[in-house]
């Protein structure tokens, strides 16, 4: 079965990136599209989804940014549980400076990063970031 990888960025914006042979994609993050196009992939690949960790900071003041953080991300790990696809959780900052180099505005280097290699002009970060976060998984899995 051909393998097919998936990198989600459950921020606040959200993002879906994947890659299939030489063919790349990308969704903004809506959870029920996410579940339908996994639900389907799985049919026809063999899947797998890094998906950006997410936590909170001890000093996090706004309540409802950090609740739509944790919801996207437990929800998303309990969809691919109930789907049986495996996942893999990648801490902000691991891939961020493997694809992006340290220091900066990770958002706007994130938004360079695809214009320079995907030639996508676009002001979502969380597409960017999920195109990046591909980017790093491809590098992982030798893709």
């Amino acid at each position: 079965m051909p393998k097919l990888l998936v990198a989600i960025d459950p921020g606040m914006k959200g993002g879906v990136a994947f890659r299939a042979g030489t063919y790349t994609g990308h969704f903004s993050l809506v959870l029920e599209e996410l579940r339908t196009r996994l639900k389907a992939w799985k049919e026809e690949w063999e899947v797998l989804v890094y998906i950006e960790k997410q936590w909170l900071w001890k000093n996090e003041r706004d309540v409802k940014t950090a609740d739509k953080l944790i919801c996207n991300f437990c929800m998303i790990k309990g969809m691919l549980f109930q789907l049986d696809i495996p996942w893999v959780e990648i801490p902000p900052r691991t891939w961020q400076s493997d694809v992006l180099g340290v220091g900066g505005d990770t958002k706007k280097k994130s938004l360079k990063f695809v214009l320079d290699q995907y030639e996508l002009d676009t002001k979502d970060d969380g597409i960017a970031d999920a195109l990046a976060l591909l980017h790093y998984a491809c590098s992982q899995e030798n893709l």
